[in-house]
């Protein structure tokens, strides 16, 4: 009797130290689960990045669809009032007479000439911009370019696969015939069809090449999407909108003259003052 009482308690552990652990419940439908993590994964490449990148965190980041000019300046603005902690209206006062004329022109190059694939939805380039890093003084003597009279400025992922491919998506802007090929440290370049006065942009042919750009002003500026774009209004690439060509005359007149019934057509709104300031 000793014997199969002992057996039986034996056999009463052994089954219990077998059973099954409960089966997780199961994954609900439509959630998703979390990758593991990759210990070997290199980390994120460092960048300076303006405001407006993240639309849940940021209110002046871009919501998708086609906006006003004026929207767009007001929105684009405010990144750069953001950057240099002042309010709107502060940073519009600061701003020379060719910072605001090359944001005035270059927006509305971006915004009303540039539209991205078809005139149908009124999308254009400016509403794929992000924000600006900075907008340039003349500098110096003259009107040249180098690195015064320009704007550097961030633009989305779909707006840089239009300026890379060249496929149709920016039918304004072709590759550039500028034999001095694209501005240090860049390595693609792009230019408007017609002109001039005629836009050339400055690009990384992709995300991998991103560099610091050591330039004036954006010097720290290491960004796969910042695009540098100045308006030539001449032969010579002088760029300054507040000088005085020839035969066009002031820069910001001609640059109208040349531009107004290209893509949307209508006034450039060269007027332009922030919503709200004086």
């Amino acid at each position: 009797m000793r014997v199969l009482a002992f057996l039986a308690i034996a056999l009463v552990a052994c089954g219990s130290s077998s059973s099954p652990e409960p089966a997780p419940s199961p994954t609900p439908y439509g959630a998703t689960v979390d990758a593991p993590p990759e210990d070997d994964a290199p980390p994120p490449p460092s960048t300076t990045t303006p405001p407006g990148e993240d639309p849940k965190k940021d209110p002046t980041a871009q919501s998708s669809g086609a906006h006003s000019l004026k929207d767009n300046r007001d929105r684009l603005i405010d990144t750069l009032a953001k950057q240099k902690s002042k309010t709107r209206c502060d940073l519009w006062t600061s701003l020379s007479a060719t910072q605001k004329g090359v944001f005035l022109t270059i927006s509305d190059l971006l915004g009303k000439r540039s539209v991205m694939t078809t005139l149908a939805d009124e999308v254009t380039a400016l509403d794929h911009i992000v924000a600006v890093y900075e907008i340039r003084d003349k500098g110096g003597f003259g009107n040249g370019g180098g690195d015064n009279n320009r704007i550097w400025l961030k633009g989305d992922a779909t707006l840089l696969a239009a300026l890379r491919s060249f496929d149709g998506a920016l039918p304004e802007w072709a590759a550039s015939k500028d034999l001095a090929g694209a501005h240090s440290p860049f390595d693609a370049t792009s230019e408007t069809l017609h002109g001039q006065p005629r836009g050339q942009a400055h690009f990384w042919s992709a995300d991998d090449k991103a560099k610091p750009l050591g330039r004036p002003g954006v010097e720290a500026v290491n960004d796969p999407h910042v695009i540098e774009i100045d308006i030539d209004y001449d032969v010579f690439h002088q760029s300054n909108p507040e000088g005085s060509y020839v035969p066009g005359g002031y820069g910001r007149t001609f640059y109208e003259s040349v531009w107004k019934e290209k893509g949307k057509g209508g006034s450039a709104e060269l007027d332009y003052v922030p919503t709200g300031c004086n």
